[in-house]
């Protein structure tokens, strides 16, 4: 009899473990690789054969040969290699970057565009302005080892007055040329190693006229 009643048993406990189900674990889904934003697009900006236009602030800069305009994720994959192309910490927006083929230095030179709406800041008049601006909040700032910047100046290019504020730092150097479309600042900054990548941006703005 005991026989029977432990195969009952068993039966039972083979009846209640085959009605409860172990829940399985739901399969995560996969997440899509997010796409960074295109600042140029996004800033109202279009690029057609060399030449970057932006109707809105009524400002177009044609690049030679030799000059690359970058993809969508170029300053994030420079970032993810310790190399941040900003100078500073402004409402600035993006409008593109670019860059040249290697120089005797076996390093490019990079070019970043920005505009700054300077609506609400009626104290800043002009370009220099904008720049001395830029050295006051430098000179609260504490700065990186190495970090050097110079005396606001300006000089003609072409048919038009530009701006400019040079940078030096521990792995190179950067010029800020600065020219205003009515209360947007248009921010061209070069940072490069060999002094003759800076003449190269110099003849751009130059033959633009």
């Amino acid at each position: 009899m005991r026989w029977i009643f432990l195969i009952l048993s068993l039966a039972a406990t083979v009846t209640v473990t085959a009605q409860t189900k172990i829940p399985a674990k739901p399969i995560p889904s996969p997440r899509p690789t997010p796409v960074a934003d295109d600042p140029v697009e996004k800033n109202g900006g279009k690029i057609q054969d060399r030449t970057y236009s932006n109707e809105t602030l009524k400002f177009s800069l044609k690049l030679p040969v030799g000059w690359f305009f970058a993809g969508r994720d170029f300053e994030s994959v420079l970032k993810a290699e310790g190399i941040d192309l900003s100078t500073s910490k402004t409402s600035a927006r993006l409008l593109f970057t670019a860059f040249t083929a290697e120089t005797t230095s076996k390093k490019s030179a990079i070019l970043r565009v920005a505009s700054e709406d300077l609506t609400l800041q009626p104290q800043i008049k002009d370009e220099v302005d904008y720049l001395d601006s830029v050295r006051a909040t430098f000179k609260r700032t504490r700065l990186p080892a190495g970090f050097v910047y110079g005396e606001t100046g300006a000089e003609e290019l072409g048919r038009r007055q530009f701006a400019y504020l040079d940078i030096s730092t521990a792995s190179g150097h950067k010029r800020i040329y600065v020219k205003f479309r009515g209360r947007n600042a248009i921010l061209m900054t070069v940072s490069y190693v060999d002094v003759i990548d800076l003449e190269r941006f110099r003849n751009i703005l130059d033959e633009r006229g």
